[in-house]
This record gives C-alpha cells, sequence and structure tokens, in this order.
C-alpha cells in the first residue's frame, strides 16, 4: 500500500475543519437558544413572583380595610362576622388577581391562607384585631402551580410558589396631612366636643362616646344609603351656628383656607392648610389650632354635603367661640350625614352618624422618647399601610 502524498490528504484536512466548525456552530446555537431559554424563563418566573406579592399585598389590605368599618362602632362587636367578611374580602381579590395567566384561590379554613392578629402580633381569633396576613399560593397542593416554559425540556413542568403579605391599621394618630397630590377627605365642619348643659345628648361625647343619642337609622354599605331603623349606632342632631356658636348650637362651619372654599367637596388641600404648614397635628399641638376661625358661609357649606359619605369632622371645645370669631379644635372624628335641613332662615340642621374613614393622610403618632406618651386611639380614622 502506498502512502497519499500530501496532496491527496488535504481535502481530508478541509473536510474535518469544516466538520469541526459546524459543530461548534450547531454547539453555539444551542448555546444560545440555552441562554434565551434560562432569560425567558427567569423573567417569566420573575413576573409571577412579582404578580403574586402584588396578589397578597392587595388581599392583605382589602382584608385590613374589612376589619375596620362601621361595624366595630356598634353596642355589641360580632367580631366573627367582622372575620369572615374580611377574609372573604381577601379571598375576593386574590381570586380576581391574576399571576402566570391564573387565579389565586386561598384556603377559605381559618388560620390557613388569611390569618388575623393583634396589636400585640398574636394571631387573633376572639375579640379585637388589627392585622391580616395573607399566604397567596400557586402550589401543586391547591392545583394551581406555575408552570414553567422550558421546564418540559429538562423534565420540570411545574414550580410552586407563594408569597405572604401583612398589613395593619393604626389609629394612634398624632393628626392629618395633606399633600400635592392627595387632600385630606375632611368636611370643614366642627362638632361640640363636650358640654355640662342640661341637655345631655346635643355634644359628641354624650350623644355618640356615651351612646345617649337616638339609634333610628341603619346605613346600608352596599347602596351607600340610610334605611330607618336601629344598627348599634348612635346619632347626633346638629344645629350649625350661622355665627358664632351658643348654647342653642353645636356645630360650626370652620374656614382653614382664609375665605377660599374651592377644594371643599373633595376635601381640604395642602392649598387650604398652607397657613397650617399644610397638616393639622394635634399631637403634639399646634397651637394655630386654639383659633380657627369661623365661616358663616352655611349655603355653600349645606351645598357641599353628600349624603352617606364618610368624612373627617372636627371636634371644637366650649359652648360658645372667642369673640375674635374662631374657635379651639380640641380632635378630630368622622361622620356620615343622614339628613340635611336648610332653613329659610340660612340656619342648616342635620342628623350624622360616626363612621370610620381610612387615609393615608393620617399622620402616624411616635414617641419623641422611650418615657414619652402617645395619645389614645381614634376610634374613627386610622391608616392602612403594608407592616412587613
Amino acid at each position: 500500500m502506498t502512502k497519499p502524498t500530501k496532496q491527496e490528504r488535504k481535502p481530508c484536512g478541509r473536510n474535518q475543519r469544516r466538520g469541526y466548525a459546524a459543530l461548534l456552530i450547531v454547539a453555539a446555537v444551542f448555546a444560545s437558544l440555552a441562554l434565551c431559554g434560562y432569560v425567558v424563563e427567569s423573567l417569566w418566573l420573575r413576573t409571577a413572583k412579582q404578580e403574586l406579592k402584588n396578589t397578597a399585598e392587595a388581599a392583605s389590605l382589602a382584608a385590613t380595610r374589612m376589619l375596620h368599618t362601621d361595624d366595630r362602632l356598634r353596642a355589641d362587636v360580632d367580631w366573627t362576622s367582622i372575620r369572615e367578611r374580611a377574609s372573604y374580602a381577601a379571598r375576593e381579590v386574590a381570586f380576581s388577581s391574576r399571576v402566570a395567566g391564573g387565579s389565586v384561590p386561598l384556603d377559605d379554613r381559618p388560620n390557613r391562607d388569611v390569618r388575623f392578629l393583634d396589636d400585640a402580633n398574636r394571631l387573633s381569633n376572639v375579640g379585637d384585631c388589627s392585622h391580616a396576613v395573607v399566604t397567596a399560593r400557586r402550589t401543586k397542593s391547591n392545583g394551581r402551580p406555575i408552570p414553567l416554559i422550558f421546564g418540559p425540556f429538562f423534565g420540570k413542568f411545574m414550580l410552586d410558589m407563594e408569597a405572604v403579605a401583612e398589613s395593619q391599621a393604626n389609629h394612634r394618630l398624632s393628626g392629618l396631612a395633606a399633600t400635592r397630590h392627595i387632600d385630606i377627605p375632611a368636611f370643614p365642619l366642627a362638632i361640640r366636643f363636650a358640654d355640662d348643659d342640661a341637655i345631655p345628648t346635643n355634644d359628641w361625647t354624650s350623644a355618640i362616646t356615651q351612646r345617649r343619642g337616638n339609634d333610628e337609622w341603619s346605613y346600608d354599605q352596599e347602596s351607600g344609603t340610610f334605611q330607618p331603623g336601629a344598627d348599634g349606632i348612635p346619632e347626633l342632631q346638629l344645629s350649625v351656628a350661622v355665627a358664632s356658636p351658643d348654647e342653642t348650637t353645636n356645630a360650626v362651619a370652620v374656614d382653614f383656607s382664609a375665605g377660599n372654599p374651592d377644594d371643599r367637596p373633595s376635601g381640604l388641600s395642602a392649598e387650604d392648610l398652607s397657613e397650617f404648614g399644610e397638616e393639622l397635628r394635634f399631637f403634639p399641638r399646634d397651637p394655630r389650632l386654639d383659633a380657627v376661625p369661623i365661616d358663616t358661609n352655611l349655603a355653600e357649606l349645606g351645598n357641599a354635603i353628600e349624603l352617606g359619605a364618610g368624612r373627617i369632622v372636627f371636634l371644637y371645645e366650649g359652648s360658645q367661640a372667642a369673640s375674635t370669631g374662631a374657635i379651639r379644635l380640641a380632635d378630630f372624628a368622622a361622620i356620615r350625614f343622614v339628613d340635611l335641613i336648610a332653613a329659610d332662615d340660612g340656619s342648616l340642621r342635620a342628623i350624622v352618624q360616626p363612621t370610620i374613614v381610612a387615609t393615608p393622610t393620617a399622620i402616624l403618632a411616635k414617641r419623641d422618647s422611650e418615657s414619652s406618651d402617645l395619645p389614645a386611639p381614634n376610634p374613627y380614622v386610622c391608616k392602612i399601610y403594608l407592616s412587613y
């Protein structure tokens, strides 16, 4: 056998190099596809994780809001019913959400996917509760695992995923603050806080706090209207003063906006409170709250009232205003207007009922030091936020 010459071996070498190049190209294509698959799968899972987190947060906030409705103000609070409605609200929000194209079912059994805690972060099955903890799951156990796009290539088709969110409502507030984008949901009305006159039910403390007011109306959450009949929440009849409040009146319109009432229907804006530094701070107390001007334009006040809507109002001290035409604000609360009567003489009469308003404009109270005190919880106004 004769050896092949160099010239005869060249074609074989070129073909071999071409074969190596083809293998490298194929390997590069597979590597690129694998990298693209990894990137796409990572983005898919990252998006699903964020969607699941958003779902848990939204469900937790919905549950906490349902824990802080007018039901807490009734004479006999049914905490079992409150928890059931809060749990249902969380399940509704979660199931209507979409995570990786599918819904998120929550276990409706107690202390599973929806749990409630008290102010000390202890599991609360009876009595008061202020926190809601929601665990949103997309797992094989609930029949909703996350499908993997390229999982079948690696023999793994599904992935379990869960997210936990906790929210709470804080009633320990030092005041209210408007921002450039969010108005305080408040009405420029002050109600007499307390007095020692012969009429036991014409001030907030007697009629509402001590429950000595009439209970003749009930609020329907679904329709947003009042119906005749007791609901365990007392009412207060208001007689709004045309000028300075006296012994015959128990409410007065206040003017925070220096005569510019344009934003009254939507609330108190930062511009309205410019003379107060865009906030109303009761703890520690702002001395400017000791002399808030009275507004005598009751016609415009009456036009801005929306029956059934929850609004923050203020409580003033004393049965008479100072000779300067101003009053001293002691605290704030929240009401719904049940009925409104505008008399021919320009006076304004109304029936109101307390309610609970949750607002991001509430200022949380903080201790200046470990020995300093905090204000008492405000039963009518709170701030709801994520607390994990």
